[in-house]
């Protein structure tokens, strides 16, 4: 699929993404059994919740280029195990969503990302209204495309989870900065060593400098950990690990705040 020539802007419609999102509600505020649903059949539950004051720890979780479902088996890792809000944002029921090929202009890849930063701006603003987000409750994860989402968007969350993206200056993602405080971000990055369009072997990330993964450009973060999945490619989530992995980040990270 080519991206067509439309305008990629803060006015596109993004209302499907957030309407469509699917939401998962641990069963300590469901009423004891873990509730799952899309946005619209949701919103009553998270009202109620909202009225009834408490914080909430949020996680939101970007798709990649390509719909692989995912958000079932994150929930089925961390909602219960940690009492946390997954919302996973419902990228492809946009009309018009731009998608590509790569290799592709530099420009075509530029603002596939730009319209991702936006969805996620919408995300949130709408989410503002049904729960309170603040620096301490509000965590990302994403996929691939929606990793550079993750990893570069200016609002505030306490912890970034970057999977199958190596945070550097590449062909995908030029002269990017990675967002978050340095001091008090957590930020989480796991790629595969054999990763089809990051690894530093492969002929689309050949440039000078390219290691394949984000040590490097995570180095400034205090709370920070890169994992590599030797032999493995670009779908991250289905790794044998990758349930551990991401859920021992989270349980670390639950740890911090209680210290805080």
């Amino acid at each position: 699929m080519t991206i067509d020539n439309a305008t990629i802007n803060a006015d596109h419609d993004f209302r499907a993404s957030y309407d469509q999102a699917t939401v998962v509600v641990p069963a300590c505020y469901a009423g004891g059994k873990i509730k799952r649903g899309k946005m619209t059949d949701m919103i009553e539950l998270l009202l109620q919740l909202k009225s009834a004051g408490g914080q909430y720890l949020v996680l939101i979780f970007l798709q990649g280029s390509r719909y692989l479902q995912y958000e079932q088996r994150i929930a089925n890792w961390i909602v219960d195990r940690f009492n946390i809000i997954l919302i996973a944002p419902a990228t492809h029921e946009l009309a018009g969503r731009p998608g590509y090929t790569s290799p592709t202009a530099t420009e075509i890849y530029q603002r596939v990302h730009r319209y991702r930063l936006n969805e996620l701006d919408y995300v949130v603003n709408r989410l503002a209204d049904l729960i309170a987000l603040d620096d301490n409750n509000l965590l990302l994860m994403g996929q691939s495309e929606g990793a550079v989402a993750v990893g570069t968007w200016q609002g505030k969350a306490s912890a970034r989870i970057l999977l199958a993206w190596s945070c550097e200056h590449n062909y995908f993602s030029r002269d990017h900065v990675l967002a978050g405080d340095c001091e008090s971000t957590w930020m989480l990055n796991i790629v595969g060593s054999k990763d089809e369009y990051f690894a530093n072997e492969n002929s689309l990330s050949s440039e000078d400098g390219v290691t394949g993964h984000g040590t490097k450009n995570l180095s400034r973060f205090k709370n920070a950990k890169v994992i590599i999945y030797p032999g493995w490619g670009h779908r991250i989530l289905e790794h044998p690990n990758a349930g551990y992995d991401i859920a021992a980040f989270v349980e670390q990270f639950c740890a911090g705040l209680e210290t805080d």
